[in-house]
C-alpha cells in the first residue's frame, strides 16, 4: 500500500504517518517496498508484523468493548456518527 493511500485511510498527515511508519520499520514489523520512483514511498507488512496484528486484534476488541461499556451503547453510536461527520468534513478545511 502507498503511503498516501496510508495517510487517507487512517486520516493522519503525512509526518505523522512517516514518524510512525520508522518506528514500525525499526521493529522489523513492516517493509518498504523498493520503487523506480523514490518519492513514492510502499510499504509491506512482513510475517513478524502480521503475527503482531494478529495478538493485537483481541486486545483491541476488547479495549472497544469496554469503552462501550463505560460509555453506553448509545453515547457509543453518537461518538461514531459525530466522527464520521467530521471526517468527512475534514476535506473542506484543507
Amino acid at each position: 500500500m502507498r503511503a498516501t493511500q496510508l495517510t487517507n485511510r487512517l486520516i493522519i498527515d503525512q509526518t505523522t504517518l512517516t514518524r510512525s511508519l520508522s518506528l514500525v520499520e525499526r521493529d522489523d514489523l513492516i517493509q518498504t517496498v523498493p520503487k523506480p520512483d523514490a518519492r513514492l514511498r510502499t510499504v509491506k507488512l512482513i510475517p513478524k508484523g502480521e503475527k503482531t496484528l494478529h495478538a493485537a486484534f483481541p486486545l483491541w476488541t476488547e479495549a472497544q468493548k469496554r469503552i462501550v461499556l463505560a460509555l453506553g451503547v448509545e453515547a457509543w453510536a453518537l461518538l461514531g456518527a459525530d466522527l464520521d461527520r467530521l471526517v468527512k468534513n475534514s476535506g473542506e478545511w484543507q
